[in-house]
């Protein structure tokens, strides 16, 4: 719609009360695109916030008229023009996306290029070529968007001006992509700088422009510190996913033997078909659905351990938080169980699932809130098999428990839950219950006097998990490089002992296990270089 310059106020007003209902179910349609976008996608975790002019003011997400028409006989005058459509302004409506680092701009960009691509929505730029050729110089990359870098005023951001259908005739939805720092400043200094009756003195924009620049070298070291953390562990993260992802295959596969229902068996085949060598499935997103889909089915036909194991592999090879979210809903679900048995069963796998995800601190609550419970079944036990079966639970759990707080050495929440001395703790349980069970010989004291006796092959399995778990333990807490080289040799005798029936988890733990002790040992060895 086109309005002449200089425009009347009611001649904006007209516009705004006649087509602010488009405006408003534009931007309805673009938040709606992204929330959905950052909710199925786990790069996405990197957005801090959506907002948009209305959740600043009181719900008005209609830029004032005034300022409308402002802006309106400014981009007539600039461009020589005696009258503009009003739509082809961008300033209008808006949302803003708030990032952590400034390269968390481009994983958003990328989102956003993607929805443009596959026309959810029509990007408003004037010529895609020449965007890219200059985007391709800057640190920030992206097809549809504008990149502004305003190292005066210290601004910088991502803009794309995106319409709900394609046509001229159609509101601008203008989004911003920023870091918390700088949409923090813009939010402390807008009202500053352009809401004031009187003009702001040169020096006060001056200190400004500094300040913002500040947080422009914040962001970037912020950045620089993260990346390096990130280089330092992602082989680590990488071998861990690894596991966790065997691991909760393996779950999977055992209770799909233990199914009377031939479609679970057939869901494991297909899962282990589409497992790529890194433990990512080679599948689309629509077959992942599908499969999510079958797994939900096999709840409601009173498979609650195949759905829940199935939907937490599926999750975890995935990372679909469609998936993740279905499995934890049908995992609290099987935990509810009257039945006590039943309800200790599904805590033990729970606990596993949880720790697939990475969930370490939820995978200790749920495994230690039922420790109690079967320490009472083993106390209460009289007939011999009831005991038996008591304490493999016990011992699988306390086994666990070591496993996890041996993880979360190191970190805050670690600290916070004294791992260091819990792993011990419990790792020294679980060897008491692999003697009293009289799988190791009466007496024994440390892990490392039965890994040279032979295993029995029904116990084998258990066998192997108790002993690699407190091997973990021993790396994770170890003072000296002496107990690293320890830990180390016996990593190599567990290895020549790994169960067949365990498949590629044995070796896929000592790969991670002696990655972990070789760094340990690193650092402790340059401490205990002598001072010259």
């Amino acid at each position: 719609m086109d309005i002449s310059s200089p425009a009347s106020a009611r001649e904006i007003e007209h516009f705004i009360s006649k087509f602010g209902k488009r405006y408003i179910e534009a931007l309805s349609h673009v938040r709606t695109l992204i929330v959905k976008a950052r909710n199925e996608h786990a790069n996405l975790a990197c957005i801090y916030s959506i907002y948009s002019r209305g959740d600043k003011n009181g719900g008005n997400e209609i830029k004032h008229p005034r300022k409308i028409r402002l802006k309106h006989d400014k981009y007539c005058l600039d461009n020589n023009l005696i009258k503009s459509n009003v739509y082809s302004m961008p300033d209008i409506v808006g949302i803003t996306i708030s990032v952590t680092y400034p390269s968390d701009i481009n994983t958003v960009c990328a989102m956003i290029d993607a929805l443009c691509e596959r026309k959810a929505v029509y990007p408003q730029i004037y010529d895609k070529n020449r965007n890219i050729e200059q985007n391709n110089n800057r640190t920030t990359k992206t097809i549809y968007g504008e990149v502004v870098e305003d190292n005066k005023n210290s601004y910088f951001a991502c803009h794309y001006r995106l319409r709900m259908r394609n046509g001229s005739e159609e509101p601008i939805v203008e989004v911003q992509i920023k870091t918390i720092l700088h949409d923090a400043w813009e939010l402390k200094t807008h009202d500053l700088t352009y809401k004031n009756s009187f003009p702001v003195a040169e020096s006060d924009k001056e200190h400004f422009a500094l300040l913002g620049n500040v947080l422009s070298q914040l962001d970037r070291q912020s950045e620089c510190l993260r990346n390096s953390i990130r280089r330092s562990s992602v082989l680590r993260d990488s071998k861990r996913s690894s596991v966790q992802s065997e691991t909760i295959m393996l779950a999977a596969s055992h209770v799909a033997d233990k199914s009377p229902l031939p479609e679970a068996k057939a869901f494991v085949d297909k899962m282990r078909a589409a497992i790529q060598p890194n433990y990512v499935l080679s599948i689309g997103l629509g077959e992942v659905a599908e499969l999510r889909e079958e797994a939900i089915s096999l709840y409601d036909q009173g498979e609650h351990a195949c759905s829940s194991l199935f939907l937490s592999a599926v999750a975890a090879l995935s990372g679909d938080n469609s998936s993740e979210l279905a499995a934890l809903e049908r995992i609290d679900m099987w935990c509810s169980e009257k039945d006590h048995e039943k309800r200790i069963v599904a805590h033990q796998y729970a606990h596993i699932a949880h720790f697939c995800f990475g969930d370490i601190g939820n995978a200790i609550d749920i495994a230690e809130s039922i420790f109690d419970e079967v320490e009472t079944l083993c106390s209460g036990a009289i007939d011999s098999t009831n005991k038996l079966a008591a304490l493999r639970k016990k011992n699988s759990i306390a086994s666990s428990l070591s496993y996890y707080f041996a993880e979360l050495i190191g970190a805050d929440e670690g600290v916070k839950r004294r791992s260091i001395e819990r792993a011990k703790y419990f790792s020294k349980i679980s060897l008491e219950c692999l003697v009293e069970m009289q799988l190791v010989p009466i007496g024994t004291s440390n892990w490392s006097s039965i890994i040279d006796a032979p295993f029995v092959a029904e116990n084998e399995d258990r066998l192997f998990n108790s002993i690699d778990n407190a091997i973990f333990v021993v790396i994770q807490t170890a003072e000296t490089a002496y107990e690293l080289q320890e830990a180390l040799t016996m990593l190599d005798l567990v290895k020549k002992k790994r169960p067949p029936s365990l498949g590629p988890l044995p070796d896929l733990l000592h790969d991670l296990h002696e990655h972990c002790a070789r760094l340990r040992l690193l650092d402790c060895e340059i401490r205990e270089i002598p001072a010259r």
